[in-house]
């Protein structure tokens, strides 16, 4: 019996009003729609505490939904039972591994996001206080110190680098080169995402070279081509095409659905250094100049 549904939408809500056929995969659809509510009701609101963090998990519930739905269809056991090669076991590990890895990355960029905006917000309140380098931390006027995050490392760093020159244009390289060795150990660790990505890529190829190694040598194996032996190689060539198939769509889906994460993550910590830099040039260097003065 196909699926029905009647939605009433309602601004930014998308409410499931009848479902006939209450079975598991449509109540998996109904955890779907929620979750596709959360997404855009979150998208169209400001950003909040943790707002990476809550995007990467809304994108995550949406991509498992899916594919819970996917495995009550029976696709998994289809899959796992026509790759001969196993190599689709090897990329959902893969996948699990990278999302792991991700969600791990996602909520210590949060977190820093966090507490950039908490010390933008802290400088701001004393914009008209001077700037001082007591030691290895950042006084702002007589007693406000800020605390030690990555935002608070790289003030310091800039602030070093400008105290260290007088030439405006070596300050403008120095403050060039520092940003961009924050940013490379900001996305250092996002390297092995972008790696499994490429790796379950290059697995589904193999995965492919592999299935049509195996239906080209049923082939090769065949001495006689009677009825019975060509239904044979009529199997064994649609076992080998079988591998070559699904792997290549194992390796493709799971690339892009990985990708898709490690791109919301790269996207969190360029705003996380934009919110750095901002703060050095507009907040910190222009008081620094007066308190030196």
């Amino acid at each position: 019996m196909p699926w029905h549904y009647d939605y009433a939408c309602r601004k930014t809500r998308i409410i499931p009003i009848k479902l006939v056929n209450w079975e598991t995969p449509n109540r998996a659809c109904i955890l779907f729609f929620k979750l596709l509510n959360k997404l855009i009701k979150i998208m169209m609101m400001k950003k909040h505490d943790h707002h990476l963090f809550l995007n990467w998990l809304i994108l995550t519930g949406v991509i498992t939904t899916s594919i819970v739905i996917v495995w009550h269809q029976g696709f998994f056991h289809t899959l796992f039972t026509n790759d001969k090669s196993k190599i689709s076991i090897a990329i959902c590990l893969i996948y699990t591994l990278g999302s792991l890895h991700c969600a791990i990355r996602a909520w210590q960029v949060s977190s820093q996001l966090l507490i950039a905006d908490k010390t933008t917000r802290l400088i701001k309140h004393h914009q008209h206080s001077s700037v001082h380098l007591d030691r290895t931390r950042l006084r702002l006027g007589k007693q406000t110190y800020i605390s030690t995050s990555f935002i608070t490392d790289f003030l310091i760093d800039t602030v070093t680098a400008t105290t260290a020159s007088n030439d405006s244009k070596e300050d403008n390289t120095r403050s060039t080169a520092l940003a961009e060795i924050y940013s490379d150990k900001l996305k250092s660790s996002h390297e092995y995402g972008w790696f499994f990505v490429d790796a379950m890529i290059k697995l589904g190829l193999l995965g492919t070279i592999v299935g049509f190694i195996l239906m080209l040598g049923s082939v090769a194996d065949t001495a006689n081509l009677d009825l019975n032996a060509m239904q044979k190689v009529m199997q064994q060539m649609s076992s080998g095409m079988g591998t070559a198939l699904y792997t290549t769509l194992t390796g493709v889906t799971g690339s892009l659905l990985l990708a898709m994460q490690y791109q919301m993550l790269d996207r969190g910590a360029d705003d996380l250094m934009h919110t750095a830099i901002h703060t050095a040039e507009v907040h910190i260097l222009p008081n620094l100049a007066v308190s030196q003065s």
